[in-house]
């Protein structure tokens, strides 16, 4: 071992004593001048039933338009028939979570994460005989806790390629390969969502610590679907911004706010945009304070949180996976404190669950599980919109409705505070869709909320 090498290895033993974490079997960091070796079973010490194994890589293309698939991580043996494996499809960005059991399939295609614009990408598995997880730029999409174990990894751990270096995606034009790290314990969800969250969302952008940015959670009164034909004046709209859908902070602000034209993460656009109570929010906030404040729209209509907003929701028996929306937004919100200073996050949802007949009790605890997320990775004041009154008529509907509203109502966490949109007018003939005066009611009291605080 070299001196450089040595003294690397002590700063890495004091870092991981300072984070509780076990050193790793291998690190290989190519900032320290290292290269990316693929790890054989012998060297992992002719055992791979349990570990934990961490791969960062650049992709400058996540969309190339071709078919075919590029591993970009793989445990496995030598023809694929036992396999834990990470694997992006070239004509769509995806990333697909797999385990072979026996030749078949056992986890096959449970989450495609959309399209990530991140520079760096963070890939992490994790498994035991009893319990496989996926880890993607910190957040644990895919885990299964009674999976049939794969056995025999005689081919070892490959980085960037399938078995005998098959199906690579290291050396493809875009990717950079950045490191690749071993532990042979099984590390705590905790600190593999550490190990693999991920800051740059978009390369090359210049931040503002001054400008305030105010993201908008929720379903389509979230994304707004008043009439465009009454978009208010903007007093200030000098100091107004919109970080654009498409990664790109505009010079002003303009409705509808959510523009699916070019959209990096698709998952959070389906083209049903109209006026949105933004522009009310960040005009009133611009004007108070003086600071240049930016829209982001982290938003979809019809999204409910049993699913699309749901961590890690039931889609077999033992199996979890990250709602797509929830995945996506947190990339988003990213965004937001590349371009400027995070200021307040607020989430205006539960219409789709109310539909459904989901009973509140439920829809609290995964409320709980999600703003429980946000706050530890974002610590900003996180505004809770409590649905509006069901105006007129009778049933299933209405009786969940109300619930709902009366729980988020009641919801009591430190950071999170209320806004009732009670008071709030409803574009005629329906009863789920606040129209442009509605919007604009709301925007005032969430304004004043955020004010206040």
């Amino acid at each position: 071992m070299s001196l450089m090498q040595l003294g690397r290895s002590i700063s890495l033993r004091a870092q991981q004593k300072r984070t509780l974490l076990p050193l790793p079997l291998f690190d290989y960091n190519v900032d320290n001048g290292d290269s990316i070796h693929d790890i054989s079973l012998a060297q992992a010490g002719g055992d791979l039933s349990q570990g934990t194994v961490l791969y960062t890589y650049e992709d400058l293309g996540a969309q190339s338009g071709f078919s075919g698939s590029r591993f970009v991580l793989n445990i496995g043996n030598g023809n694929w028939s036992q396999a834990i494996s990470v694997y992006k499809e070239k004509n769509n960005g995806h990333l697909h979570c797999v385990v072979r059991y026996n030749g078949g399939y056992e986890i096959d295609n449970y989450i495609n994460a959309d399209t990530l614009p991140e520079n760096f990408i963070k890939v992490l598995i994790k498994w035991d005989t009893d319990r496989v997880a996926f880890f993607i730029n910190g957040v644990r999409v895919v885990v299964d806790e009674a999976y049939n174990a794969p056995f025999g990894f005689n081919d070892g751990i490959r980085f960037g390629a399938r078995e005998n270096g098959q199906y690579a995606i290291a050396g493809e034009s875009g990717i950079t390969q950045k490191r690749g790290m071993f532990w042979r314990e099984v590390l705590s969800d905790i600190e593999c969502e550490r190990l693999t969250r991920t800051h740059e969302i978009v390369s090359g952008v210049v931040r503002d610590p001054a400008m305030d940015v105010v993201a908008f959670l929720g379903q389509s009164n979230a994304v707004g679907q008043g009439s465009l034909a009454q978009v208010p004046t903007y007093p200030h709209e000098d100091k107004m911004r919109l970080i654009a859908q498409n990664g790109t902070l505009k010079s002003g602000y303009s409705d509808p706010y959510a523009d699916p034209a070019n959209i990096i993460i698709p998952k959070l656009a389906n083209g049903s945009y109209e006026l949105s109570y933004a522009g009310t929010v960040i005009d009133a906030l611009a004007h108070s304070s003086n600071n240049v404040t930016a829209a982001l729209c982290c938003a979809l209509s019809s999204t409910n949180i049993s699913r699309d907003w749901n961590l890690s929701y039931e889609v077999a028996a033992d199996r979890y996976v990250c709602g797509g929306v929830a995945f996506s937004a947190l990339q988003m919100l990213r965004l937001a404190n590349q371009y400027g200073r995070l200021k307040a996050i607020t989430y205006h949802q539960g219409e789709s669950d109310a539909k459904d007949g989901m009973a509140a009790s439920a829809y609290i605890l995964r409320l709980r599980e999600l703003f429980s997320f946000l706050k530890r990775e974002f610590n900003v004041p996180i505004i809770l919109v409590a649905l509006h009154d069901w105006h007129a008529g009778s049933g299933t509907n209405q009786t969940e409705w109300n619930a709902i509203k009366n729980a988020q109502l009641a919801f009591v966490m430190p950071g999170v505070h209320v806004v009732d949109a009670a008071d709030a007018s409803l574009i005629s003939g329906e009863e789920v869709h606040l129209d442009a005066a509605g919007l604009h009611t709301l925007g005032v009291k969430i304004a004043n909320k955020i004010l206040s605080l």
